[in-house]
């Protein structure tokens, strides 16, 4: 049994128990299923002295038989119901364990934290290969486009086929099948012409980031911020203890080569290290610099690796042939051996906290994990969370500043511009902005955080707003292709003209990143424009082949969502404009504030990244927002000073602990009844604050009808007590915990 203490953004060990015995008679047995508990089995003898901690293993479970994976041993069966069958493992899948210990700890920790079963949890540490029975073959068989294409006319779904391969590159029969539709037939009469051939397939995504790793490494001189920063987390690392660091650098100050400098150490004392990143596929250049360092030591973990690939890597961190380890959410989960640093950069992205279950907040298993490990961990951010600030105020953390960019760069000046008066949706400071700097040869970031074309349609004669279905949300209106699409369930329809409740005409209201393309191209027609959002990025390689046009100067002015934003670093751009910055502050949610100041901030920071200066034009209805002020002065801690004020009055965290219980089901009546009798259990709890229940924002998604329920508390332990007791299910209503919440839609 292992009793800890929780506190926001980390944890303290209190005490620990072991789960080491010698001759152990019996395990325990998690599945990667929604169920709340393990089960108990019994070890047959000619298993007894094969069978091991985080092995796979096969064993009856009802009628059927599943793969669970071992998450106890014990020499004597715990209490179960009287007449209970303890039923015996059928056979073990793997040779050896294929789950640490130290991941199978953090795993169960988060397990009783998040109140999410273990085997959802181990299922979200292993790559796809390994949830089964199986592992991948090394190499796949692969499509691609003949070297040289024969003369043949080709039939409409021929020719789709040879676009898709155009468009992606090399795909398996599956993938084609997946992606395009195109049957088995097809695909052996295309072989047969010649148009396309069958070869071996490597790891394709992995060569997005080798091909960006440069061939010579440059020295840099660090900073006297810098040499401060690495000499403080250096000296922790070599003590081998725990701790907490927050890297608050402004944008540009060189976070980056800190980090670096930290896992050349660990490599030097034979430890590993574990970086997080928001998107990996955003920041080519980010994981350039890192294989230029460390060469064939780097592994990737993330989900735009193919099965293959990331079976690949994950097997070449358990080797220990990896020893800096960088990935995304779920990477937190690796199996590094001897860890010595963990690195969480932009930790204050929205990325590291897991909407679906289990839902989890990677940062903070990063430093749960730090913990376990006795690893110097670093959260690192221009503009860090709340949680994260106050912890560093109240000597939680250690808090480490570098205030000053790299160089002879300096900040970017912000000019903030009252659309109340101005031309919409460009003003004409930003037009003459924009001019200004193409002329000068230098490039232009325009960030709109509302893809589409326009974010609804709207009758003129009566207000009709077409809506989803399936979903109490309107339809987002595309262009290219024109349709009108649910961002929520996926459902689409064609637009229509009419009105179909008066036949007034339907009129585009509001603006996405599709028609800012538009009217920018419209401005500018002499120049390239490009757009980069969730529906221009799709594809392994959508997101990278747009940065490295920007990289070769290509684009002239690149428009997109908060993806433009994150991490990139391209000394061409010197001009950023933020098209509409009140739409996040629109939001009902807590940290909309918050998310507004960090957006327009990191925006800012992608501006002057190398000899000449930047300049930001931010547009708004509402200029006088605080976010909006200290934004433009990029003034973190006056920012979250006035935040965190707010914050304390009305009790919201970092100053206490928020809990959200999500209701869902088919029948409104029955919802609301469930979701009222859980309330009750809380009402009468004196640690314990029930807000609610009360319809979700987004009161119906998938044809389910949704009641949330907050509770706020200044002890996670009670609350964690507390909800223990709760079902994941009851009577036809879904029940789903999120502690520490990010949407609260």
């Amino acid at each position: 049994m292992v009793v800890w203490q929780w506190y926001c953004g980390g944890m303290d060990v209190l005490s620990k128990g072991s789960t080491d015995i010698e001759a152990p008679s019996y395990c325990q047995v998690d599945f990667p299923l929604v169920v709340d508990k393990g089960y108990t089995y019994s070890i047959p003898s000619g298993l007894l002295h094969r069978l091991r901690l985080g092995m796979r293993v096969l064993v009856p479970f009802g009628k059927k038989k599943e793969i669970g994976y071992v998450t106890d041993l014990f020499s004597h069966p715990p209490e179960l119901p009287e007449g209970t069958e303890i039923q015996p493992v059928l056979k073990t899948i793997d040779a050896e364990p294929i789950i640490t210990r130290e991941v199978l700890e953090l795993v169960r920790r988060a397990s009783e934290y998040y109140l999410e079963p273990v085997g959802l949890f181990i299922k979200s540490a292993l790559p796809p290969s390994l949830r089964g029975g199986n592992r991948p073959a090394e190499l796949k068989r692969a499509i691609a486009l003949a070297d040289s294409l024969p003369q043949v006319k080709l039939t409409k779904r021929q020719q789709e086929l040879v676009d898709l391969l155009q468009r992606e590159g090399p795909l398996t029969r599956k993938e084609l099948s997946l992606l395009g539709g195109f049957s088995s037939s097809i695909v052996k009469r295309m072989l047969e012409m010649g148009v396309i051939k069958e070869e071996e397939r490597g790891p394709r995504f992995m060569g997005v980031f080798r091909s960006s790793v440069p061939d010579v490494v440059e020295a840099i001189e660090l900073t006297e911020e810098q040499k401060r920063a690495v000499s403080c987390l250096v000296s922790n690392l070599e003590e081998r203890r725990y701790n907490t660091f927050l890297l608050h650098g402004v944008t540009g100050s060189g976070k980056t080569e800190v980090y670096i400098r930290l896992c050349a150490r660990a490599i030097e004392m034979g430890l590993g290290s574990l970086v997080l990143v928001p998107e990996i596929s955003l920041t080519p250049h980010y994981i350039g610099r890192f294989r230029s360092r460390f060469k064939e030591r780097v592994a990737l973990l993330h989900s735009g690796l193919s099965v293959a690939e990331r079976w690949r890597e994950w097997e070449r961190i358990r080797r220990g042939e990896a020893l800096v380890i960088i990935g995304t959410r779920s990477a937190v989960f690796a199996p590094v051996s001897k860890l010595g640093v963990v690195i969480v950069d932009e930790e204050h992205d929205s990325s590291y906290k897991q909407e679906t279950r289990p839902r989890y907040n990677a940062r903070d298993l990063a430093v749960w994990r730090g913990n376990l490990e006795n690893a110097t961990v670093v959260l690192g951010s221009a503009t860090p969370s709340l949680e994260s600030y106050h912890n560093a105020l109240i000597k939680r953390y250690t808090l480490i500043e570098l205030t000053k960019r790299v160089g002879e760069a300096k900040l970017p000046t912000v000019k903030v511009v009252d659309m109340r008066r101005e031309n919409w949706p460009i003003s004409k400071s930003l037009v003459k902005a924009i001019e200004e700097t193409l002329n000068k040869g230098e490039k232009v970031l325009l960030l709109l955080n509302q893809r589409g074309y326009a974010p609804f349609l709207m009758c003129q004669d009566c207000g009709f707003v077409p809506q989803c279905p399936n979903c109490e949300v309107s339809f987002t209106y595309h262009r290219s292709p024109p349709l009108l699409v649910c961002h929520y369930c996926g459902h689409f329809e064609g637009p229509f003209d009419l009105c179909p409740t008066c036949g007034g005409e339907m009129k585009i209201r509001g603006i996405g990143t599709q028609r800012l393309q538009e009217e920018v191209e419209r401005l500018f027609p002499e120049r390239v424009v490009a757009r980069m959002d969730k529906d221009t990025s799709k594809g392994r390689e959508g997101s990278w082949k747009v940065l490295r046009r920007l990289e070769r100067g290509e684009v002239d002015i690149l428009v997109g969502t908060q993806m433009i934003a994150k991490g990139h670093h391209y000394p061409s751009i010197t001009l950023g404009g933020v098209v509409f910055a009140d739409v996040g502050l629109r939001l009902p949610d807590f940290r909309a504030a918050e998310r507004t100041f960090q957006l327009l901030t990191q925006l800012a920071g992608r501006t002057g990244r190398g000899e000449k200066v930047g300049r930001v034009i931010v547009q708004s209805f509402v200029p006088y927002h605080y976010s909006i002020k200290w934004a433009k002065i990029q003034d973190f801690k006056g920012f979250a000073e006035e935040e965190m004020k707010m914050r304390k009055a009305f009790g919201f965290p970092p100053f206490i602990h928020l809990t959200r219980l999500l209701f869902s089901g088919k029948r409104e009546d029955k919802v609301e009844r469930v979701a009222a009798e859980v309330a009750s259990i809380f009402q009468k709890s004196p640690k314990i604050q029930a807000l609610g229940p009360a319809p979700a924002p987004l009161s119906r998604l998938r044809n389910r009808v949704r009641w949330h329920l907050f509770l706020k508390s200044g002890s996670r332990v009670a609350v964690t007590e507390a909800l223990k007791g709760i079902p994941l299910r009851k009577r036809g209503v879904s029940i789903e915990v999120d502690r520490d919440p990010y949407s609260l839609l």
